[in-house]
């Protein structure tokens, strides 16, 4: 309760947990991936990445993370609303290019973390997902030829899972090893 407080108070769209970093700037997915890529990491390695959301720890961390942002009771009625969705690192890399089925079947070993690892047993995909639906190029904002296909995994406030296209927009999350929280606002030191 105390870090969510504190969190709070800060006003410049970056929050933080342990092993988590939000951004609450609406990217899309390739943006997200590069912003990580630069964001130092707090572990002295040279690139960061996508948070690696492999436990219900971090899950539960990023939940928590994206309701303190965008809170649900501020949140447009759409379910799919930009907003109520964070970029985690997880994304398809094998098997890709199919036409997307509510019976497709979830393979973790088709899919990996921005660190390289894969999903393992760890999934909390919302009923039916991943489905990997396409667009035909011009559609709803694919720019791909000859179609976009949901590869990457979005988690919204109820730490579900989903497949999306990396064109859509939302507020990312990236591997973070900090110790400190710092905080402008005058404490005392019971507070």
């Amino acid at each position: 309760k105390g870090i969510q407080n504190l969190m709070k108070n800060l006003h410049n769209g970056v929050f933080t947990t342990c092993n988590i970093v939000f951004f609450s700037d609406l990217v899309d997915f390739n943006t997200a991936q590069e912003n990580c890529r630069k964001f130092d990491v707090g572990t002295g390695s040279t690139e960061g990445n996508l948070a690696t959301v492999n436990t219900d720890k971090k899950n539960e961390d990023l939940k928590m993370l994206l309701n303190m942002t965008y809170p649900r009771e501020e949140q447009p009625k759409s379910f799919w609303a930009d907003t109520k969705w964070v970029w985690s690192g997880l994304r398809k890399t094998r098997n890709n290019v199919g036409e997307g089925s509510k019976e497709m079947v979830y393979e973790a070993t088709e899919w990996q973390w921005a660190d390289g690892s894969t999903p393992g047993d760890f999934a909390r995909w919302l009923p039916g997902q991943p489905d990997q639906d396409s667009l035909k190029k011009g559609k709803k904002g694919c720019t791909e030829d000859p179609r976009c296909y949901q590869n990457q995994m979005r988690i919204n406030h109820n730490g579900n899972w989903d497949d999306t296209f990396k064109f859509k927009k939302h507020p990312y999350a990236c591997d973070y090893q900090g110790k400190y929280i710092l905080s402008s606002e005058k404490k005392s030191w019971e507070d």
